[in-house]
């Protein structure tokens, strides 16, 4: 079993019942392969050991028939009464299509940003939400996303200059307004 508080493991939970790791996969996603009598006890036994499936690597395993939808989202801080409502927003309207988001804060930094857009490179986001940094006044980051076919909605703050063609940005003051025109945006970009 785990010790020093790691968490609990599929390879925990088999050797715990004496049964291979993908029969406790099948159990835990309801397979009727498994006796409805272990796929009880090890989905009981999975959730008082605090185990939740991971998400990523079961997008790699089955990514050619359902892989996750990851939209980025920046914000330049999270304390602003704007910005929290604009994620809660989101955080709804991406569930409904399910999509997962993953936030994170630029602190109203450019260098911020521009690590935070190279992670989301990395994680194959499937677009990005951003209200940009106030000191940005390069792009570059932002081209490098759009080159590689990630869609990117500007909010709030919004790109100008040659990177305004390349990018959608949407200003109001109503919820419902932003959340149809970026969901329209990224559902017409293929996503």
């Amino acid at each position: 079993m785990t010790t020093n508080n790691q968490p609990t493991t599929m390879k925990d939970i088999a050797e715990q019942f004496g049964v291979s790791i993908a029969t406790v996969s099948r159990a835990l996603s309801g397979s009727k392969r498994v006796s409805e009598e272990k796929r009880e006890a090890i989905c009981r036994y999975a959730r008082e050991h605090d185990f939740y499936p991971n998400d990523i690597a079961k997008s790699l395993r089955y990514s050619r028939r359902k892989p996750i939808r990851i939209i980025g989202v920046i914000v330049p801080e999270f304390t602003h009464y704007y910005f929290s409502s604009v994620l809660t927003g989101i955080e709804e309207a991406a569930t409904e299509r399910d999509y997962r988001i993953m936030v994170t804060t630029s602190r109203d930094s450019y260098e911020r940003e521009v690590a935070v857009c190279q992670m989301f490179e990395a994680h194959q986001v499937c677009g990005v939400i951003v209200s940009q940094a106030k000191d940005t006044i390069q792009y570059d980051h932002f081209r490098s996303l759009s080159s590689k076919g990630i869609p990117i909605v500007f909010y709030d703050r919004i790109c100008t200059g040659t990177l305004h063609t390349l990018c959608q940005g949407y200003r109001s003051d109503n919820r419902n307004d932003f959340d149809s025109g970026l969901w329209h945006h990224a559902q017409s970009s293929g996503h």
